[in-house]
């Protein structure tokens, strides 16, 4: 019986490891299709949005888009932990997506490298550069046998042989805002699921920026990368609540100018830049035009000085986040803001008047509650955030406040503010909220100190568990 089993689960292992090697040697040899193994000028027909003039497509489009059954098995198991992670609907989503990557330097290359390993079923590279041996500290695919050559089509070279099932369209363009339309949106006139932004002249960033707003196409953008150097400082936030990054700062101002009214999220650094611009080297300043696909189209007058890790993290962040949103969106969490555990019971401590409902029932279900500084960070964070309940917006002046002033400071009652709002929401009567700040927010409020609660019971009920077991014990 014992040998049975043996020969079994050998059996079992050596047809995994032959499944294994058969499709590390058929995609090695080169054994796939001309149309997916290869790159082909796809002027007419390339599929998708933001396919068109000037596109290089490769790629077979994913699992049932003209595979074979052997293809279709290989691919399923190559994207099986994604499946896992983001489910059958989720990854259902991510491979009918299509996502569109301008920029593809440092950071942009390896936003595209992780969207594909993680099966997006489309994705359009935008960039009119070519790849330097300067740019292999940093760039996600490049080798020096790319050098030369425009980056778009040797990423999708690169993604051809690391995740097939990914249809791929290059175009080795400039983006401009004349030419958003043209560059961005489908044969057809349909937008992409959503575009990254990793340009690094600001000019050509707000035009991207304000088409995609102006058109509602979800967009995430990239601030500045260079010269930093510290992962622990790189956040996600709306732009307009980044901080220390002085390419941000100026971002904000031409996007003001421009009427943008909409949030824009992005990827950025905390971290002030620790280094200063260094001239670009005697033969490319004197001859620029060799070093770029369009003659009088060169940006660079100076270098920042780049640690390549620091660019491949803001490219993880930005695929990270886009897998999220179109699979099962997630809430980024600004900055931590500092909160004195002891304010909502210090400041708004209830007396031995008369409780509400509410408070009579929370005292009975939770006798005792103190408040603590875990409360006080899973209501600031979690629940809300570390933004205004009421605007939506960081601050620093952040403060929690009761929503029935008659019931205790817990976890299930506490509403993240600003001080300014706390000391208006406390002169409108609970009856009244709904009339004074609408139905909708006060649904939204309570639809959050429901999470409160659901945390209280959490807590109590492993605090009993553990109770309970130290008295078995």
């Amino acid at each position: 019986m014992k040998a049975g089993v043996v020969a079994a689960v050998g059996a079992a292992v050596a047809a995994t490891a032959a499944t294994a090697f058969y499709a590390g040697a058929r995609y090695a040899a080169g054994s796939r299709s001309e149309s997916t193994a290869s790159t082909r000028t796809d002027t007419k027909t390339g599929a998708g949005a933001g396919a068109g003039a000037g596109a290089e497509s490769v790629g077979d489009g994913g699992i049932g888009g003209g595979c074979d059954a052997d293809d279709e098995l290989l691919h399923a198991q190559q994207f099986k932990r994604c499946v896992a992670f983001l489910g059958e609907e989720g990854f259902g989503r991510l491979r009918g997506a299509t996502v569109v990557v301008v920029g593809c330097g440092g950071v942009g290359s390896h936003c595209a490298h992780m969207l594909a390993r993680s099966g997006v079923g489309t994705l359009v590279l935008i960039d009119f550069d070519q790849v330097t041996l300067s740019s292999l500290n940093r760039h996600a695919t490049a080798t020096w046998a790319d050098v030369g050559k425009p980056k778009v089509t040797a990423m999708a070279a690169a993604f051809a042989a690391s995740a097939p099932a990914v249809k791929v369209v290059a175009k080795p363009l400039m983006f401009t805002g004349e030419a958003a339309a043209e560059l961005l949106l489908g044969a057809g006139g349909e937008a992409p699921d959503f575009v990254i932004d990793c340009i690094d002249n600001r000019k050509t960033k707000v035009d991207l920026l304000m088409y995609c707003t102006d058109n509602d196409i979800p967009v995430v953008s990239s601030m500045g990368a260079g010269a930093r150097a510290d992962p622990s400082r790189i956040r996600v936030a709306d732009i307009m609540e980044t901080s220390a990054d002085a390419f941000a700062r100026r971002l904000r101002a031409d996007l003001r100018k421009r009427g943008l009214t909409k949030p824009i999220p992005c990827v950025y650094s905390t971290e002030p830049a620790g280094s200063t611009l260094a001239p670009l080297p005697a033969e490319v300043a004197a001859a620029p035009d060799e070093y770029t696909l369009f003659p009088d189209l060169h940006f660079r007058v100076s270098i920042i000085p780049v640690l390549g890790m620091v660019p491949a993290m803001f490219g993880n962040a930005l695929a990270a986040f886009v897998v999220m949103e179109i699979s099962r969106p997630v809430e980024p969490v600004p900055d931590e803001v500092a909160l004195d555990p002891d304010a909502p019971a210090s400041k708004t401590r209830e007396t031995e008047a008369e409780r509400s409902p509410l408070g009579a029932e929370l005292d009975a279900a939770f006798p005792g509650w103190t408040f603590s500084k875990a409360d006080a960070k899973y209501v600031a964070i979690e629940m809300w955030h570390n933004v205004s309940a009421r605007r939506g917006h960081a601050s620093r002046r952040l403060t929690l406040v009761r929503w029935d002033p008659a019931a205790p400071s817990v976890p299930a009652n506490l509403v993240l503010v600003t001080r300014k709002e706390a000391k208006a929401m406390s002169a409108v009567p609970l009856a009244e909220r709904a009339a004074r700040y609408g139905t909708d927010w006060v649904a939204w409020v309570e639809s959050r100190l429901a999470m409160g609660r659901a945390y209280m019971e959490r807590v109590r009920d492993e605090a009993a568990a553990m109770a309970s077991a130290d008295a078995d014990a």
